[in-house]
C-alpha cells in the first residue's frame, strides 16, 4: 500500500489566492487568502507572478508540504487574465518540482460537484454555496478564496485516502 501523504496544500489561485493546508490526518485545514497585485506601472501580470513566486517559497519552507492539489484555470476572458492564470500556476508547478512535492491539478467543477452537490451556477450563488460549505463544516474562513481553498483541500484529503484505500483490496 502506497502511504499517505503527510502535509497537504490547496491553493486557489487568482489575484486573490486561497490557500489552505494541513497535515493529512486532519479534519480541518488552517486557511486564508493571499492578495497579489491587480496593477502594476510595469507589468501587473508579472509582478502577480513574482509575488506568488515569493509567497509560495516562505510559505511551503513553513509548511513542508508532501502534497499540493490546485485548482485547474478556468476559461479567461481575455489574454491577460490567461497568461496570469496560466503563468501562475506554472509558478506553482515549478516550486514543486523545485522542492519534489506531489501536485494534483483538478477542474474546479469537479472538486464542487463532489463536495457541494453543484458544480456550476453564476459567480456569485458558487461563492454562497462555498461559504455556506465553510460555515457548516466549521470553517470561518475570511473569504471565498479561501473557502475555495478549503473545499479542495478536504476534496483532495478524501480522495487521496481513497485512492491509497482502493489500492489494499
Amino acid at each position: 500500500m502506497q502511504p499517505l501523504p503527510r502535509y497537504l496544500v490547496a491553493i486557489d489561485l487568482g489575484r486573490v489566492t486561497g490557500w489552505a493546508h494541513g497535515p493529512f490526518s486532519a479534519v480541518q485545514p488552517e486557511f486564508g487568502s493571499w492578495p497579489f497585485p491587480a496593477k502594476d506601472p510595469l507589468d501587473a501580470v508579472g509582478a502577480r507572478i513574482a509575488a506568488l513566486d515569493n509567497t509560495l517559497s516562505r510559505h511551503f519552507d513553513l509548511w513542508s508540504p508532501s502534497h499540493v492539489v490546485a485548482a485547474e484555470p478556468i476559461p479567461a476572458r481575455n489574454m491577460g487574465e490567461a497568461i496570469a492564470s496560466f503563468g501562475m500556476l506554472g509558478q506553482l508547478r515549478a516550486e514543486c518540482w523545485r522542492r519534489q512535492i506531489e501536485i494534483l491539478v483538478q477542474p474546479e467543477g469537479t472538486v464542487r460537484k463532489e463536495m457541494l452537490g453543484r458544480g456550476t451556477a453564476p459567480t456569485d450563488a458558487m461563492k454562497d454555496l462555498v461559504l455556506a460549505w465553510c460555515k457548516a463544516n466549521g470553517l470561518d474562513v475570511p473569504d471565498h478564496n479561501a473557502g475555495d481553498a478549503c473545499v479542495l483541500w478536504r476534496w483532495a484529503r478524501d480522495e487521496l485516502a481513497r485512492q491509497r484505500v482502493g489500492r489494499v483490496a
